[in-house]
């Protein structure tokens, strides 16, 4: 179970949040334009880098606010940002 720092509420289980994604991962700008390959590519491939990567994380059963964490995905420890996200 991973323990979440919310930068406005303090320390979290994981349940009340909801996995956002990786920050890295960015919708393409004109998905009309895109090919049908490369959509596919953007919805289904997952980044699974090992070490420390950036994250989304929704407070949806706390204070509703987007969290910028850092997750290392090896040992599963966390860092939040202080203040506004």
């Amino acid at each position: 179970m991973l323990n979440i720092k919310c930068p406005h509420c303090g320390n979290r289980d994981e349940h009340e949040f909801i996995y956002g994604g990786d920050i890295r991962k960015v919708r393409p700008d004109d998905p009309e334009s895109v090919s049908f390959a490369d959509w596919s590519k953007y919805i289904y491939t997952v980044p699974n880098k090992k070490g420390w990567c950036s994250e989304l994380w929704w407070h949806v059963r706390g204070c509703r606010q987007w969290i910028t964490a850092y997750r290392n995905t090896a040992t599963n420890e966390m860092k939040t940002i202080e203040g506004k996200e």
